[in-house]
């Protein structure tokens, strides 16, 4: 196991995790967005 692959996986990972939390932020402003009250 080389440093390297381990930067690659690290950096990989961290994408990984930044989408999950794009996708997790966008589902709360849906509900945010249901909650409200319609006119």
């Amino acid at each position: 196991m080389s440093f390297i692959s381990i930067q690659q996986q690290i950096t990989v990972f961290q994408k990984k995790s930044l989408h999950l939390q794009g996708i997790f932020n966008k589902k709360q402003q849906i509900n945010a967005f249901l909650k409200q009250p319609s006119r």
